[in-house]
C-alpha cells in the first residue's frame, strides 16, 4: 500500500472517519480502519448508533462529524502508522509504560510492537516497572498487566 492511499482529499467524504486527537485532526480511511475491528478506531466504524460510537470518544463535533480524543497527538502519529503499515514502531524518548497504556487505550496490543522495537521496548518496561515498584512500590496495583510481560528471546 502506497503511504498517500492513507490519508485522502476532501473527495470521499463517507469512505472517511474524521478524527481530532488532542487537536491533530485527520482523515482516515474507513477501510483500513475496518482491518482493525477490535482498535477503538475500528470499534467505533462498528457501532450501530452515533450514541454507541460517542460513548468511545471524548467529544463529538456534530456540525463536522468529528470525533474528539483527548489523547497526545504526538503519539497518536504511531497509531497512524501501525494502521497503514500493520507495523507498530515504539518511540525511544517516550516512557514506554506511557507508550504500553496508549496503545491499550487505542485497542493495539503490545505484541504489534514491531521486531525492531519489541526487544527495547519490553526491556525499558520491564526496568521502568522495577524501578517502580522500589521508588514507588504501587506499581503491582496500578499495572498489574505488566507483571505477565516477558522479554521476548534475541
Amino acid at each position: 500500500m502506497v503511504h498517500g492511499q492513507f490519508y485522502q482529499a476532501f473527495e470521499q467524504d463517507n469512505a472517511f472517519l474524521r478524527v481530532n486527537i488532542g487537536g491533530l485532526k485527520k482523515k482516515v480511511s474507513q477501510s483500513i480502519l475496518l482491518e482493525y475491528p477490535h482498535s477503538r478506531l475500528g470499534k467505533l466504524l462498528c457501532c450501530k448508533t452515533l450514541e454507541a460510537r460517542i460513548e468511545l470518544c471524548d467529544d463529538y463535533d456534530f456540525e463536522n462529524d468529528e470525533f474528539y480524543f483527548d489523547r497526545s497527538p504526538v503519539m497518536f502519529r504511531y497509531i497512524l502508522n501501525f494502521y497503514s503499515t500493520g507495523k507498530l514502531h515504539a518511540i525511544d524518548d517516550v516512557c514506554a509504560r506511557s507508550f504500553a497504556l496508549e496503545t491499550e487505550y487505542w485497542g493495539i496490543s503490545d505484541a504489534a510492537i514491531h521486531s525492531c522495537c519489541s526487544y527495547n521496548f519490553h526491556r525499558c518496561l520491564c526496568q521502568e516497572l522495577c524501578l517502580g515498584d522500589r521508588i514507588l512500590g504501587h506499581q503491582r496495583r496500578c499495572y498489574p498487566q505488566l507483571l505477565q510481560l516477558q522479554l521476548p528471546q534475541r
